[in-house]
């Protein structure tokens, strides 16, 4: 008998402790998401969580702002007070902007092209590059970025209380699109770990920490109203403009709207000092003057490859004969040499303003050449297409006539 209960009780002890196991695991499982929970967030984090255009959310950012507090307050715009989650949002989805634009350019026409034509290195932190702001100031990334957001929210928030205090309203289709938005969150959740995630939980791994279905819910809502709200201030405003205005508009800020198309070359410029190490330091300093002057082997090179040109088809050769990247077998020059509808400020800020002058003066026709450098390469340009209006996609003179007032 007292063997039989002891028996017993061993199974008590061990039911009771597979339970406490099994409390263990659920809790655990809640602190560490599986493999597939990973793969089902990683997808989560392409989805679209604006209204207005789709913007991949980076998770891996999270650690700029640390654990966002809901409480704090960022910045205030009227009596509205801007708390982290909401700022951190705006900032990561116009981070995510420029990483995958670079990253998308980086991908159709080599590397180095995203960062040409925006700017922006998607292999480094907003913190560890520099760029101009409208004051040709040199700031930041992470300062850039910052102050977008800072107008952003206010230019938003500004436009949707105007648009509340008229009684406008989002349309019926921007209340759908919200409400689809925030289900496709919620399926998500549902398919993490057998559904133990709440859409709020959920939300706050996948977006920002303290981001809830009411707060996300707030800021698509408002970017709907926002949109709809200009969208049809705008129409409104077209009606009163002229097409002599547009004309005038458009001769006195031709820079602003003009495209050029061309082909594109391009040689590093390589830190010369690291392969004179085995030099004396005097040596080197005797030699620095005349360095300066010297021109650099990039220089040559490009100088070299465009006195060479004689047509786009020559341009091309020369491209498949100079390329000594790794994927030389793979390259081609057609692809990686095409440079469609860039604009002045691109070129002036990715190459120099000289370059941007050149490019876009109305004397440039197709077969012009030039060769131009950046603090890092030495690009070798032969124009395709001078500078025009884009008529592919046409830039909109009416949308810039039209101002927003703070």
């Amino acid at each position: 008998m007292a063997k039989k209960n002891t028996e017993n009780q061993a199974e008590v002890y061990r039911q009771k402790r597979k339970e406490r196991l099994k409390k263990k695991q659920q809790r655990m499982a809640k602190r560490r998401l599986s493999p597939k929970a990973q793969k089902i967030i990683g997808r989560t984090v392409r989805i679209v969580v604006a209204a207005a255009a789709s913007i991949a959310v980076l998770v891996s950012l999270l650690n700029f702002f640390g654990v966002p507090n809901k409480l704090t307050t960022v910045m205030t715009v009227g009596d509205e007070k801007i708390n982290v989650v909401e700022y951190a949002y705006y900032y990561l989805s116009i981070y995510s902007q420029y990483k995958n634009t670079s990253q998308q350019y980086d991908s159709d026409y080599g590397s180095g092209m995203g960062k040409l034509y925006t700017g922006f290195d998607a292999n480094l932190m907003p913190a560890d590059q520099t760029t101009k702001n409208d004051e040709d100031q040199e700031i930041t990334f992470e300062q850039l970025f910052a102050d977008y957001v800072k107008d952003h929210v206010k230019q938003y928030k500004t436009v949707c209380d105007k648009a509340r205090q008229e009684g406008f309203e989002i349309s019926e289709e921007g209340k759908a699109e919200v409400d689809e938005i925030i289900e496709s969150y919620r399926k998500q959740a549902q398919s993490v770990q057998g559904g133990e995630y709440s859409l709020n939980r959920f939300l706050s791994v996948v977006i920002i920490s303290g981001m809830n279905e009411k707060t996300l819910r707030k800021i698509l809502t408002e970017q709907t109203l926002y949109e709809e709200y200009m969208t049809a201030k705008q129409d409104e405003f077209r009606k009163g403009i002229t097409e002599a205005e547009i004309e005038k508009e458009y001769k006195d800020n031709r820079t602003e709207y003009d495209k050029v198309s061309l082909r594109l070359f391009g040689f590093e410029i390589e830190d010369e000092d690291d392969k004179k190490d085995d030099k004396k330091d005097e040596d080197k300093k005797d030699d620095k003057k005349e360095e300066d002057k010297a021109p650099t082997k990039a220089e040559l090179k490009a100088k070299e490859f465009l006195s060479k040109i004689k047509d786009e088809a020559s341009f091309l050769k020369l491209a498949e004969y100079y390329y000594d990247g790794e994927d030389k077998d793979e390259y081609n020059s057609d692809d990686n040499t095409k440079v469609v509808n860039v604009d002045y400020d691109t070129v002036k800020a990715n190459v120099s303003e000289e370059a941007a002058k050149w490019l876009f003066s109305t004397d440039r026709k197709v077969g012009d050449k030039a060769a131009y450098a950046s603090s890092d390469y030495w690009y070798i340009m032969y124009i395709t297409s001078p500078a025009g209006r884009d008529e592919v996609k046409p830039v909109n003179v009416r949308h810039i006539l039209i101002k927003f007032e703070d």
